[in-house]
């Protein structure tokens, strides 16, 4: 005998706000370059991530990316 429950649709949660997060993963190797990097220039890793996205869409025709 199998029974039935009521389940509430799905609702999305996730990527509703103005700013939503992503994850990207690196080989720890690649992570501390990253963060050297960043440490010594005084730049976030978050900056070059969307620097680098920026450059993806420019090389496409697109625009950059828009910070606040």
């Amino acid at each position: 005998m199998t029974s039935k429950r009521s389940t509430p649709p799905l609702v999305r949660e996730r990527g509703k706000k103005d700013t939503v997060a992503l994850t990207v993963r690196l080989p720890r190797e690649e992570w501390e370059r990253l963060h050297h990097l960043a440490v010594s220039e005084g730049v976030s890793i978050q900056a070059f991530a969307v620097r680098g996205l920026s450059l993806v869409f420019a090389e496409r025709g697109l625009h950059a990316i828009k910070t606040r």
